[in-house]
């Protein structure tokens, strides 16, 4: 018997507003850069209430990007990064962030690439220097780049259980859904305003190499 799983997108581009931004992306139209993050949030922010709604009915969500998108492409463009994340709080965050951690050369290797606005190899590698700044322990690198850091996550949300599901995914298993139903929202760990700061107020770290 399988589980409910769903893939979704930002932006979503069916939406008035993912319209908006879509036309901006293929520099249909131009947009001040604080205007266009803001957009990008109220995207996400209309999908909210069905993201909660899922979630708590037991479906699995892979969602490919969302805030942490948000906050590094308009940080990059050299916007204040706590402004950058405060249209988020409030936004449902996820349980794990798989960051498929590449260079911006070889990400520039796939096919269509540069048809769009952010797609320049420059503008790139400041938005790969602020996705680091972002990282916390719902992170996960991807273990097939054999990345060097520790690969962190929570283990309380669901009393460990997304550490050992986890841990199954990768062994072959498969995830199941978290009996308790709850949702997290954002900025849900670090209490630390410092970015480079790895502590968290909210729950205990782990890590394979702890």
């Amino acid at each position: 018997m399988g589980h409910p799983v769903e893939l979704w997108r930002f932006p979503d581009r069916t939406t008035s507003v993912g319209q908006m931004i879509s036309a901006y992306l293929t520099n249909k139209s131009q947009l001040d850069d604080h205007t266009i993050h803001l957009l990008f949030s109220a995207n996400r922010w209309e999908k909210r209430s069905m993201m909660e709604t899922k979630l708590k009915a037991g479906t699995t969500l892979i969602v490919d990007r969302y805030s942490y998108s948000g906050v590094a492409f308009s940080s990059a463009k050299g916007l204040d990064f706590e402004w950058c994340k405060a249209p988020e709080i409030g936004l449902i965050a996820p349980d794990l962030v798989l960051y498929l951690d590449i260079t911006p050369e070889k990400a520039a290797e796939r096919g269509g690439y540069g048809g769009e606005r952010y797609e320049q190899l420059e503008f790139q590698k400041k938005v790969a220097q602020r996705y680091k700044l972002l990282e916390d322990s719902s992170w996960k690198f991807d273990p097939l780049l054999n990345h060097p850091r520790a690969c962190r996550f929570h283990t309380a949300h669901f009393g460990g259980e997304t550490k050992r599901k986890f841990e199954s995914v990768y062994a072959g298993g498969t995830m199941d859904t978290p009996d308790s139903g709850k949702v997290f929202q954002y900025w849900h760990c670090c209490g630390s305003e410092d970015p480079f700061d790895p502590g968290c107020t909210a729950a205990p770290h782990a890590s394979y190499d702890d």
